[in-house]
């Protein structure tokens, strides 16, 4: 990765921080929580036998919880490469 491509990861990092962080992140991140709760609730209430229902809420589960992993996943790089662009610095 060059040092440009590294200083533009940390950036976008910076930026989700700030952005989970703001009410509009904080508002989907409990969005998101919420709905996988829910959904945790309804499966251990489902027939056993519903395979369609069942697969359903685990895909409306993955997706929620795949898109908060994306964010995270952001946050994350973005510190590693801060942590790289500091040591190159010194």
């Amino acid at each position: 990765m060059t040092e440009q491509e590294t200083f533009d990861v940390a950036r976008l990092g910076i930026r989700v921080h700030a952005w989970f962080n703001s009410p509009i992140g904080q508002y989907v991140l409990t969005r998101a929580q919420e709905q996988i709760e829910e959904i945790q609730t309804r499966l251990l209430e489902i027939d056993p036998r519903a395979a369609e229902a069942i697969r359903d809420l685990q895909d409306q589960a993955a997706r929620a919880r795949g898109a908060v992993m994306w964010l995270n996943d952001a946050i994350q790089d973005g510190e590693a490469a801060h942590h790289a662009l500091q040591e190159q610095d010194q």
